[in-house]
């Protein structure tokens, strides 16, 4: 991808800054593109981007008077019906080089906010994969089963054994969007009993039904996955004969928590 690099050190894709629609009207007259992209990518990583994206998405919809506040922004909006803050246009360097001469400043940050805010998920997806990955390796180390057992060469089963942690890395990272970080059974938080700086999240994943039955299947995990703390997790699995239901599991702790 070929970028641009304007005289104030920020860069833009060459392709999104030619792409931009001529518009030299309001607080972006003459200003520069570049820097507008920069500033969109920017906000594009805070909390308040998707909330932002959402109004300019609904286009016949004039934003609230509490948004245009929030945001500094003036009406009318550009010729695309884009709108950015005013303040943020009006503090833009003047820049009339090419190739983003006389483009829009305004289209050029949304842009920007839509590049930084699709940064920032996959950030987070990455880091819930990976925090999952850990989760998995405590879980392992308590059980006594090595966490590294893939032989140091290069081959088959060790490309097999990345794959199968990385199919449930991410089932647990979905089961725990979904389920919360709790127990089930008890309600026990690791977080509220060591505090966040220790357990950061932790809470064990079970399969409602054993991976042992049926081999490799599809794993929903809505309804196949379970977060338990690390007792109830083994009081389930107790039985040699069959698996606890986590519904079994919440009315021993509830007959035992009243007697």
């Amino acid at each position: 991808m070929t970028f641009v690099n304007c005289d104030h050190r920020s860069n833009a894709p060459m392709s999104l800054v030619l792409s931009l629609h001529k518009n030299q009207g309001g607080s972006g007259r003459h200003k520069c593109v570049v820097c507008a992209y920069q500033e969109g990518v920017k906000f594009g990583g805070t909390s308040n981007a998707g909330a932002f994206i959402a109004f300019l998405d609904q286009r016949k919809i004039v934003p609230p008077v509490s948004v245009l506040e929030k945001y500094n922004i003036e009406l009318p909006a550009c010729i695309r019906g884009n709108f950015a803050p005013t303040q943020m246009l009006k503090g833009l360097p003047v820049d009339q080089s090419q190739p983003g001469r006389h483009r829009c400043a305004v289209c050029a940050y949304v842009a920007g906010v839509r590049h930084g805010l699709q940064l920032r998920t996959e950030e987070a997806k990455a880091t819930g994969i990976a925090d999952a990955q850990r989760d998995i390796d405590t879980e392992r180390r308590a059980q006594g089963i090595p966490v590294d057992d893939a032989p140091d060469s290069e081959g088959a089963r060790r490309l097999a054994l990345h794959a199968r942690y990385e199919r449930s890395a991410k089932n647990r990272a979905h089961a725990l969007e979904i389920h919360g970080r709790r127990c089930l059974a008890c309600g026990f938080s690791f977080d509220d009993a060591y505090g966040e700086d220790l357990a950061q999240g932790f809470i064990e994943v079970h399969h409602n039904e054993s991976l042992a039955k049926g081999g490799e299947r599809q794993v929903d995990p809505g309804k196949d996955l379970s977060p338990l703390c690390a007792n109830c997790h083994r009081m389930a699995h107790r039985r040699k004969d069959r698996i606890l239901t986590v519904e079994e599991i919440k009315a021993r702790v509830a007959k035992q928590r009243g007697a």
